[in-house]
């Protein structure tokens, strides 16, 4: 028989609205209670039919809770995940997973022992824009694939909430960093072999809003990821490039766009193109009707997707979609990023 998980979700900010939205949209899945520092955030919830608690571990006292979503600040997680695991619980637990590898080693281990499923929550594997790119690498749409650039940009500068705070596990690479690193090696592109990395504080003067990290795979592929707070005009959120065709994706509210030509070119031009720019023969750009453009749809994100595959692994039914290896190797690349932020030199990870 299904098993019907009733969650009681820990830290009910944006994140733990956000569930509290999307988890009931699954069948089998109820927001039974709720925990938080917050006494309005407590009567919201009280308000909405939640259970509510202000001490997390009262929540874990309560029987009928099965199931804990801890979305409370980065400092916590392991903390909490660690006494739900000895409560006897379940685990979601948002990202990022911990503040570093030994700590994750440790929650993994508990829940191990506790015989609890833990997973952790990465939803950008189910955006549209980067199933989209997933679908087109996995098809061979670009050919041989040589770089790959992935940014997500902001232009207000400050950083919200905790997130503003070093010691609450706060800066992008924990916010936005997570997301983007997870999704590269959920495109299964090899091996990463070096890491190169800029890390700055434009803005925040505690925490790091701005990155960019240049990831070298063991066949030759680049990849780019770059995010930052305080970026007033935006890059493409992806750049895919292979040996025929280049896809590009706008933002995350637009579909792909793929360009292909009917052949390579077999000759330049004896005659050198004039520009304002001044003379050039390689780098002139292809005629209009040499190229073909086609649209992609990107279609609607499948965030259900995660709450789906984790009912279904609770049931014997599925593997979990994010395990914790993949969740380990993100956490090993972030700490790779900012080693060498500080140390201005490339990370050898062989």
């Amino acid at each position: 028989m299904k098993k019907e998980m009733q969650v009681g979700i820990i830290g009910y900010g944006f994140m733990g609205h956000w569930h509290a939205e999307h988890m009931p949209q699954t069948k089998g899945i109820t927001v039974a209670a709720v925990c938080d520092v917050d006494e309005n955030k407590r009567e919201e919830a009280s308000q909405k039919g939640y259970r509510s608690y202000k001490d997390y571990r009262e929540l874990l006292q309560d029987n009928s809770v099965d199931t804990v979503l801890v979305s409370a600040p980065n400092h916590l997680h392991k903390e909490m995940v660690i006494e739900a695991a000895k409560a006897g619980k379940n685990i979601i637990c948002e990202k990022p997973a911990a503040l570093n590898v030994q700590e994750f080693d440790e929650m993994v281990r508990v829940a191990g022992e506790c015989k609890v499923q833990l997973e952790v929550h990465q939803n950008r594997r189910f955006d549209a824009d980067f199933r989209c790119v997933k679908e087109a690498l996995n098809n061979r749409t670009l050919g041989k694939v040589f770089t790959i650039g992935s940014r997500f940009f902001g232009a207000n500068g400050l950083v919200h909430d905790w997130h503003r705070f070093p010691e609450y596990g706060g800066g992008m690479i924990y916010d936005w960093g997570v997301h983007l690193i997870d999704q590269m090696l959920d495109l299964n592109l090899g091996k990463v072999v070096s890491v190169s990395a800029n890390v700055h504080n434009v803005i925040n003067p505690e925490v790091d809003d701005y990155f960019n990290a240049m990831f070298q795979f063991d066949n030759g592929l680049s990849y780019v990821i770059e995010t930052g707070t305080y970026l007033l005009y935006p890059l493409p959120r992806w750049y895919v490039a292979g040996d025929t065709g280049t896809l590009i994706i706008k933002s995350m509210l637009d579909d792909a766009e793929l360009y292909r030509s009917g052949s390579h070119v077999e000759k330049l031009p004896d005659s050198v193109l004039e520009t304002k720019a001044g003379p050039t023969r390689a780098m002139a750009k292809r005629a209009e009707e040499e190229l073909v453009k086609q649209v992609l749809p990107t279609g609607k994100p499948e965030w259900q997707m995660f709450y789906e595959n984790y009912s279904a692994a609770l049931n014997g039914g599925a593997d979990l979609a994010v395990t914790n290896a993949q969740v380990r190797e993100v956490l090993q690349l972030m700490e790779a990023v900012r080693l060498s932020g500080r140390k201005h030199a490339s990370v050898d990870l062989k």
